[in-house]
């Protein structure tokens, strides 16, 4: 599951029952609090070509990562 290190803040605020700012980056890592595999959410993968590059990317509850890029 992608994830960040900007998803740690919004994770432990939401584990203590804190809301989350909305202004807050990241997401709240939902699949460490799911008891079955059907509570994890949705991986959409996909690759942007932007010449001369490739960018292959995961977007996870429409919060974007970077897996990683190539130079053509």
């Amino acid at each position: 599951m992608p994830s960040s290190f900007v998803d740690l803040a919004p994770t432990i605020l939401a584990s203590y029952g804190i809301t989350v700012p909305s202004a807050m980056d990241g997401r709240i890592l939902s699949e460490v609090f799911a008891t079955d595999q059907s509570q994890t959410p949705e991986v959409l993968q996909e690759v942007v070509e932007i010449a001369p590059s490739t960018i292959h990317r995961s977007s996870v509850q429409g919060k974007r990562y970077i897996d990683y890029g190539q130079t053509h």
